[in-house]
């Protein structure tokens, strides 16, 4: 089971740390604009789990970024799809796990 972790509201770049070995958050219902999300590594053991859960359907791209050391876009989901995206941790940096769209 995921812990859930605060809603992210429609805000263009915002960062989520994990709070605990399986944290989730649900993206903004509603997006204006393009949105980017960096997983923090404040606290993060290797093997933990981030998922992001998009329900939007707005014409709207949300890409997940990878805050460790390597940085880099894991995943970006695709406009106008609702869908998820789950990074895990290494030790180092966020690593893409899965994702999809509906």
């Amino acid at each position: 089971a995921y812990t859930v972790g605060t809603a992210l509201t429609d805000t263009a770049a915002t960062t989520v740390q994990r709070a605990a070995k399986r944290t989730s958050f649900l993206l903004a219902g509603t997006m204006s604009q393009g949105e980017t999300i960096t997983l923090g590594t404040t606290g993060a053991v290797a093997g933990d789990l981030i998922k992001i859960i998009r329900t939007s359907t707005s014409a709207q791209t949300a890409a997940l970024v990878n805050g460790g050391a390597g940085a880099g876009t894991l995943f970006t989901m695709q406009a106008s799809k609702a869908g998820f995206v789950v990074a895990q941790f290494d030790g180092t940096n966020w690593l893409f796990d899965m994702g999809g769209t509906e």
